[in-house]
């Protein structure tokens, strides 16, 4: 069955038009990464403008061809869910802790210690919902998917290539513009591990075209190049959670290409590289990277990135402390947390140290979400992971080798980096990259039309071979 409906009142297809949604669900990629990870509630509002401006052109296209296009793949559904839990967190139930007489009104309590935040986040929330149901209806051909898939690469590689010359010139500021005061940037980002997980992501997506997209080897130097300029930039942000996504996305590639293999080993068709050759091509690659940013001077953000150097008694800078404090608040709130982002304010109460800082995430996103939304929103995060990777291997598995399947291999491995990530930081906190890391979500479990058709025709000559044979 068809995971788009078409909900159609003339019998047409409306599959044909939606182009321009894609050409907005780019936009507002390339908006949110250049102004500063859209972390500032100005970048917000102007996102939240394209996504509306999204929903018209959706409306536009239902009118114009009396039908609905819209995406039933479940994976949007933990989502959905998540959402329904932060509603329930900011709902008034009375019982406040405010001591009578202060206030001249009773004062509403709710689940949520920071109602405030949970608001702000369910308003990313609903965004990132709009983005992602759009990316599913409508990348719904191979010329959408080169698309986007295009575009995050292209964009990926001269971000990396600028960000590089950034710090060579001003590395303490973004455009010369904007110095802040209590983090490092890099590139456009104002926190340099969070432009260390956008460049595993879009570098996933390159390497997947170039070793199981069998593409054509003249467009190997572009990508490959793009690539390499996105691995050196990750390096030099010094993250050592960038290394390991960096380090991530090539055994992923490697896994998953190797699935996709072992499913049609027994065909003609088996094209690309072999998953031993794309391991040692990979530790080439890092070495080459390595190389590359020691010849630059990089010695330092290089060493930062391991742990070794001085001043680096506390490998987890602080981040132990942290996650004890988060599973301390989650044992005290079990079932549905102290709220969504209001996990700053919960930790000045469990907190156990002198209380000099407030600290405002975890800096491990799946402990986080313990604290923040229970073990309910943890269910929420675990099945969406889950359905993400069983229908993004399912496309690997049942696609033929080409472009279509190294798209998927890429950016499935550019999800799973960040996803590794997000155990050491909070990279998908920065809208931008959760808009790019939905944006490869859909570019990994999407079903194109023609892919469907080529499934259920081998399907019927497997049955027909099989039934021959008897």
């Amino acid at each position: 069955m068809s995971e788009t409906a078409i909900i159609n009142s003339n019998g047409l297809p409306a599959a044909q038009k939606g182009t321009g949604a894609v050409v907005i669900l780019c936009v507002i990629i390339v908006v949110s990464v250049l102004l500063y990870g859209a972390v500032d509630t100005g970048t917000l509002a102007l996102l939240a403008l394209l996504s509306f401006a999204l929903v018209g052109y959706w409306t536009w296209v239902s009118m114009s061809t009396r039908a609905l296009p819209i995406s039933l793949n479940v994976v949007q559904l933990p989502i959905i869910v998540l959402g329904i839990v932060g509603l329930i967190q900011i709902l008034p139930f009375g019982g406040s802790s405010v001591p009578a007489g202060v206030l001249d009104i009773p004062a509403a309590a709710s689940i949520s210690l920071d109602p405030y935040a949970t608001r702000f986040f369910l308003m990313r929330l609903f965004l990132f919902v709009i983005f992602f149901a759009a990316a599913l209806t409508f990348i719904n051909s191979m010329s959408r998917l080169r698309m986007i898939a295009i575009t995050l690469i292209a964009f990926g590689g001269l971000l990396a290539f600028y960000s590089i010359l950034q710090r060579v010139e001003d590395p303490g500021s973004i455009y010369g513009l904007r110095q802040p005061a209590q983090a490092i940037p890099f590139g456009t980002f104002i926190n340099r591990h969070h432009f260390a997980a956008l460049m595993e992501m879009t570098l996933g997506l390159s390497l997947g075209l170039v070793f199981a997209g069998d593409i054509k080897r003249n467009r190997w130097p572009f990508i490959g190049a793009a690539a390499v300029v996105m691995a050196i930039a990750i390096v030099l942000t010094g993250s050592r959670g960038g290394v390991i996504g960096l380090v991530t996305s090539l055994v992923a590639i490697a896994v998953f290409t190797a699935y996709g293999r072992s499913e049609i080993r027994d065909r003609a068709e088996t094209g690309g590289f072999s998953p031993r050759l794309i391991l040692m091509a990979g530790a080439v690659f890092l070495i080459v990277t390595l190389g590359i940013v020691l010849f630059l001077g990089g010695a330092d953000p290089l060493l930062r990135g391991t742990g070794i150097g001085p001043g680096s008694g506390d490998f987890t800078s602080g981040r132990i402390d942290f996650w004890r404090t988060a599973i301390k608040i989650f044992l005290a709130h079990p079932i549905i947390g102290v709220g969504l982002d209001a996990f700053g304010i919960a930790y000045s109460t469990y907190d156990a140290s002198s209380g000099m800082f407030r600290v405002e995430q975890a800096h491990n996103d799946y402990l986080q979400t313990l604290a923040d939304a229970g073990v309910i929103g943890f269910a929420c995060i675990s099945a969406f992971i889950f359905l993400l990777m069983k229908k993004g291997t399912d496309v690997i598995r049942q696609t033929s080798p080409g472009f279509r399947r190294g798209a998927a291999v890429g950016a499935l491995a550019g999800c799973t980096a960040i996803l590794v990530h997000s155990f050491f930081d909070f990279p998908l906190r920065t809208p931008a990259n959760a808009f790019v890391f939905l944006a490869l979500a859909a570019v990994a479990i999407v079903r194109l039309p023609e892919e469907r058709s080529r499934h259920r025709r081998r399907i019927r000559s497997s049955a027909d071979a099989e039934i021959s044979e008897q």
